[in-house]
């Protein structure tokens, strides 16, 4: 009946669907603010970035005035800048920034100062966070106590949040309890006007359903073996040879369950104690406690406890306790504890532990912990925790934290991924540092750059809506998205002012490159298919595609607004038959430098410009 549970487990693992936090110092921001109030400003940074601020209306001044301009740099140098001529430092605390009182900078405050940027001295910028005391132990009632001084500086290991201005600024500090630590360094204060709500940060790690459904999996696997012993036991009695048919008929009778064999031969089925050397087994082996050695079976190999060594079968290889080896079968692996090894099986790897190694299966691997290794499947690999390594599948990879999912056609990250996402369809991320190779890529925020057709990233895209005039299409509308190192872009153009009406809809990639904080290069590349005057789209067209290199200067006017001009270089490869006199090609080009026809294509070149507005 436990082998059949284990089986019909298995199968229910596949009946299942799909559906770190970066340091919030470093997330990059565009400010452009002239005599805007320091509350003005943080709360377009809370509501444009997504950062949650927490701070006393009484203690922000009303009187100094910030005039910043800030293009892509990180949130530490901002509020360095917004801080600049008060008696404010900051800290991030269970992901929030908390505005505060600072003491030492009160006491070199002498003299009221003027407002930001207006005719400040040269002089060394004062740090807006406190220099750390060295990192020690205290415990939960000292370190309250210690979060209350306003000259600390705290930074919680636990959650990797750091409180101080700069990463190497950190103190770091063992937590027994994050929530309630966070309560006492910011308790919630009483309703009064003044004072601006802290809202506790008690939420614990969100697990995804499917990774949820792993876990139950994993945990009925470890109910079928609770009644094993908890580790190998060294009282049995031992034997060097152990032959037989099946059980009970062996050389060990109905005693077989007593005795650890050192050497093991059966026609059928093997049972025994445990395994301290080879087994060989026409259909079966079946050992009640551990294996120490390899085991080999036609059909199925089963032990209850540990595994230190190799299991080899035809169709099922299952232990009820750790992994320290390999199991290939030619169906499915499942090991209920911690695997240090190797999982190869033409159909399904299972494990339930912590895996330090690897797994290949024909169709699917599953880990419903932590894994260290790589995960390669014809089809589908799932780890409902985080991979310290690739995974590798011809359809879909799921996991928490990952470093590299290669997959023909989706990849899924519910948390990090540090490395790479290459998949033929999407990829799915929450923070990815690194890239994401796809058609589609999402992710909430990327430190690197997501190559495809469509890139979506929430929190620090790139989104640029833009209009411009040129030599050729007339009037144009684009939209960039992706990020500033490479982004999408999705145009569409017509030219009126020629004897024939002509429009097309482009495509094209760029990327930008920061000059000066309000100067900036743009080089773009884009094709247009051109619809001539009475082509019906999809039923006429033949190729007719014009393709542009754009180089363009943009200067920023202010946040939402920027002019640019770009010289171009315009390619026009045509295969449309002229109506009129059958010649080949487009006479689109107001002017050009290359006009030749190869058979049956025409190819027109020429230098234009492009003037136009971002938003």
């Amino acid at each position: 009946m436990k082998l059949a549970t284990i089986i019909h487990m298995a199968w229910l693992c596949l009946a299942l669907h799909t559906p770190t936090q970066d340091n919030l110092l470093h997330q990059k921001v565009n400010l452009s603010y002239q005599e805007a109030s320091i509350v003005e400003v943080l709360q377009h940074i809370q509501q444009e970035y997504d950062i949650r601020f927490s701070y006393l209306n009484n203690e922000i001044p009303e009187d100094v005035k910030v005039n910043i301009n800030m293009q892509d740099q990180p949130l530490y140098l901002a509020l360095d800048k917004i801080l600049e001529e008060t008696t404010l430092s900051y800290q991030v605390v269970s992901g929030q920034v908390i505005l505060k009182k600072d003491v030492q900078k009160a006491k070199k405050e002498s003299k009221p100062k003027p407002a930001l940027g207006e005719g400040k001295p040269d002089r060394e910028r004062s740090s807006s966070a406190i220099k750390p005391e060295p990192a020690k132990k205290v415990k939960s009632d000292t370190l309250a106590q210690q979060a209350t001084d306003e000259t600390a500086t705290v930074s919680i290991s636990k959650s990797q949040q750091s409180v101080s201005r700069l990463p190497s600024e950190k103190v770091k500090i063992n937590v027994e309890e994050k929530d309630e630590l966070t309560e006492k360094i910011m308790p919630a204060p009483a309703a009064e006007e003044n004072k601006r709500p802290v809202i506790p940060t008690n939420k614990k790690e969100e697990k995804t359903k499917l990774g949820e459904k792993f876990k139950h999996v994993g945990l009925g696997l470890r109910k079928l073996f609770q009644r094993m012993p908890g580790e190998d036991k060294d009282d049995y009695e031992r034997r060097s040879f152990h032959l037989g048919i099946i059980y009970p008929l062996s050389t060990n009778g109905t005693d077989a369950g007593k005795y650890v064999n050192e050497f093991s031969l059966h026609w059928l089925v093997g049972y025994a104690a445990g395994l301290d050397g080879v087994e060989f087994s026409g259909f079966g082996n079946i050992e009640n406690d551990f294996v120490k050695g390899v085991q080999f079976a036609g059909f199925f190999n089963v032990v209850k406890n540990n595994v230190n060594g190799g299991q080899f079968a035809g169709f099922l290889n299952v232990n009820g306790g750790n992994l320290e080896g390999a199991q290939f079968a030619g169906f499915i692996n499942t090991a209920v504890g911690e695997v240090d090894g190797v999982q190869g099986a033409g159909f399904i790897n299972m494990a339930t532990g912590y895996t330090n190694g690897a797994q290949f299966a024909g169709f699917m691997n599953v880990i419903t912990d932590d894994a260290e290794g790589i995960q390669g499947a014809g089809f589908a690999n799932f780890a409902s925790g985080n991979i310290a390594g690739a995974q590798l599948a011809g359809f879909i990879n799921y996991s928490h934290d990952v470093n590299v999912q290669l997959s023909g056609f989706m990849n899924v990250a519910s948390g990090d991924v540090k490395g790479l996402q290459g998949a033929g369809f999407i990829n799915i991320a929450r923070n990815v540092r690194g890239a994401q190779l796809g058609v589609f890529n999402v992710a909430d925020s990327v430190d690197g750059v997501p190559v495809g057709f469509l890139s979506i990233v929430r929190k620090n895209g790139y989104r640029k809506l833009e209009v411009w005039g040129g030599e050729t299409l007339h009037t144009n509308v684009g939209f960039k998205i992706g990020v500033e190192k490479f982004y999408n872009i999705f145009a569409f153009g017509s030219q009126f002012a020629a004897e024939n009406f002509r429009w097309g809809f482009g495509y094209g990639a760029g990327t930008q490159i920061g000059l000066t904080s309000r100067d900036y290069l743009n080089i773009d590349l884009m094709s247009f298919q051109i619809q001539e005057d009475g082509d019906r789209i999809f039923e006429e067209t033949e190729l007719n595609l014009l393709n542009t290199l754009r180089i363009a200067y943009t200067h920023q006017f202010s946040e939402h607004f920027s002019l640019f001009v770009a010289p171009t270089f315009n390619v026009m490869v045509s295969q449309r038959q002229n109506g009129v006199d059958g010649n080949i090609g487009t006479d689109i080009a107001p002017w050009t430098v290359f006009d030749k026809t190869y058979t049956d294509t025409n190819v027109q070149m020429w230098p234009g410009f492009h003037l136009g507005l971002r938003f």
